[in-house]
């Protein structure tokens, strides 16, 4: 009629595997949602730059949008260092988008990527990880 500890020790056993398990899923969201974020302004400055549905004429935002890619997928800065190298790129982006790039721009982006979420994954992470 009474507990066993043994009941009790199972019981602290299988919610350390949930709390375990919770919090891996909680890292990978976070990773797949930074995953994401890169993806999305990445494209975001490819739309900008290939004039993809605008009417637009070559500016200075285009500009800015055909230097940060170049300067992203160059090998001349500090990308032999893995993910350290990696963050003086993610701010040119970072920037870059600010500059270039618009609401119906991300928007496009983002469904862009939600369509072919898995391939953007894979690049980005092995962009990082170069």
């Amino acid at each position: 009629m009474s507990s066993t500890p043994e009941g009790s020790a199972m019981s602290v056993e299988a919610s350390k595997f949930v709390l375990i398990k919770d919090a891996a899923q909680a890292v990978l969201d976070v990773i797949e949602q930074i995953l994401r974020e890169i993806s999305v302004k990445f494209i975001a400055l490819c739309i900008e730059l290939v004039n993809y549905k605008q009417q637009k004429e070559f500016d200075s935002q285009r500009l800015a949008a055909l230097l940060a890619i170049l300067y992203i997928i160059s090998f001349i800065d500090w990308d032999f260092i893995p993910v350290i190298g990696k963050i003086d790129d993610l701010v040119v982006m970072y920037y870059a988008f600010q500059y270039c790039c618009n609401q119906k721009q991300e928007k496009l982006a983002r469904t862009i990527y939600e369509e072919y979420r898995t391939y953007f994954n894979i690049a980005v992470a092995t962009w990082l990880l170069y």
